[in-house]
């Protein structure tokens, strides 16, 4: 894919879904703001009954420091780690299905999304980067790195691996921009069957 983009190549986002824990019905994303250095985005996504009743978690107002104690959020793995945490029936069903949406609809419908939540310390704050110990594996960018007091202050992006306290996150001091982009520039939703 590299080479294409190389020569000139656009990728387009077709698609794009999440599953939330407690509803097996799909909700549609759609891109509202880019960072324009790093991997960071914020998205829209439909309101349905079940989105209307979320919270927005808060974005924390200090700064963190080295040594603070962190949670991370986020489903490693994606649907084939939820599939391993299955029950051993489910688990026996769904083993050899793909990471489609398929597998994904039916685990919501058992009420089988559920994130994964690790925890640490930060080891260094650098610019708009977080170092941290919170394990995390393939799949886990995305999702929020949270203080003791249940705020944002980082986003997980990416786990080093060989490096001591190789999580990096961004820090959430990248987003009241991005936050404001969105609102200023409503993105029309894509055309979506339902």
């Amino acid at each position: 894919m590299q080479e294409a983009i190389s020569r000139g190549a656009r990728p387009v986002l077709e698609k794009l879904q999440a599953y939330f824990p407690g509803s097996p019905i799909p909700v549609e994303l759609y891109p509202a703001a880019f960072a324009k250095r790093g991997d960071l985005a914020v998205l829209r996504m439909d309101e349905t009954s079940f989105t209307s009743g979320l919270r927005v978690l808060p974005l924390a107002k200090l700064q963190p420091r080295v040594g603070d104690p962190v949670s991370v959020i986020a489903y490693p793995m994606g649907v084939t780690g939820m599939v391993a945490k299955s029950p051993a029936l489910v688990y026996e069903r769904l083993a050899s299905h793909r990471d489609d949406p398929g597998t994904a609809g039916e685990l919501a419908a058992l009420s089988l999304i559920r994130p994964s939540a690790t925890f640490g310390h930060i080891g260094d704050v650098a610019a708009d980067k977080l170092i941290y110990d919170a394990p995390t594996a393939r799949g886990g960018s995305g999702g929020p790195v949270l203080n003791t007091h249940g705020e944002v202050i980082g986003i997980n992006s990416a786990y080093l691996d060989g490096f001591s306290g190789g999580t990096l996150g961004v820090s959430a001091a990248e987003l009241p921009p991005l936050i404001e982009g969105a609102k200023q520039n409503p993105v029309q939703a894509a055309t979506t069957s339902r």
